[in-house]
C-alpha cells in the first residue's frame, strides 16, 4: 500500500517511510517522486501487507546480543531491573518477516512493479491537485467578481455623496459664516 500526503512548500522536501524490505530502493522512489513533483512537502509511507503464508522470525543472534549487553550492564551497575520483553520485541531488526530479503533474480521484478504503483499514485495524487486547484481557482474568481461589482456600486455611490457633502457643508458654512460670502471652489474641494 503506497499513501502520499502534500501540503504546500517553496521547494520539494520529502520524507519517506518504508519498511526494511525497501530501503535500498529509496532512491528509485525519490526518483519518481522528483518527476511528479515540482514543489511542496510530501510524506510519501509504503507498507506491505505479509502474505498468509508468511510467517515472523526473530532474530535471535541480535536479540541475544542485546541480552548480554543488558545483563552486562547489569552486573557492571550493580542493576536488578529484569529485561522487558516487549521493548526487546519493538527494537528494529528483532522481529521481522521471513522473507526479509528478496531474491536478487526478483530485484527488477520488485522495482518494476513499485515504479508502476508509484507513478499510478502520484498520477492520482496530482489530478486530485488539480481539481482542487480549479475549485480554489473557480473561488478566487466569483469572489474577484463580487468584489468588482461591489466597488463599481461603491464608485456610484460616493459620486452621489459628493453633491450630498457639498450641499450639507454649504449650510454648515452658511450657519456659522452668516452673511459672509463662501467661494465655491473651495466648497468643492472641502466636499471632495
Amino acid at each position: 500500500e503506497i499513501s502520499i500526503r502534500t501540503v504546500n512548500h517553496r521547494f520539494l522536501d520529502l520524507k519517506i517511510r518504508t519498511p526494511t524490505e525497501f530501503e535500498a530502493l529509496d532512491p528509485l522512489i525519490r526518483r519518481v517522486a522528483k518527476e511528479h513533483l515540482k514543489r511542496g512537502s510530501a510524506q510519501i509511507s509504503i507498507s506491505l501487507e505479509p502474505n498468509r503464508e508468511s510467517s515472523f522470525k526473530l532474530n535471535r543472534d541480535l536479540a541475544d546480543a542485546y541480552l548480554r549487553a543488558h545483563t552486562e550492564l547489569s552486573d557492571a551497575h550493580r542493576l536488578s531491573q529484569e529485561p522487558d520483553l516487549m521493548a526487546l520485541l519493538r527494537i528494529p531488526g528483532i522481529l521481522g518477516s521471513g522473507d526479509q530479503k528478496w531474491p536478487e533474480e526478483r530485484r527488477a521484478e520488485i522495482e518494476a512493479l513499485l515504479e508502476q504503483t508509484l507513478t499510478k499514485a502520484f498520477t492520482a495524487l496530482n489530478e486530485q491537485r488539480a481539481q482542487e486547484g480549479a475549485g480554489i481557482a473557480a473561488d478566487v474568481r466569483e469572489r474577484t467578481e463580487a468584489i468588482a461589482k461591489e466597488t463599481e456600486s461603491l464608485k456610484a455611490a460616493s459620486a452621489a455623496m459628493i453633491p450630498q457633502f457639498q450641499e450639507r457643508l454649504e449650510k454648515r458654512l452658511s450657519q456659522l459664516l452668516g452673511e459672509t460670502p463662501i467661494d465655491p471652489q473651495r466648497i468643492l474641494q472641502e466636499a471632495a
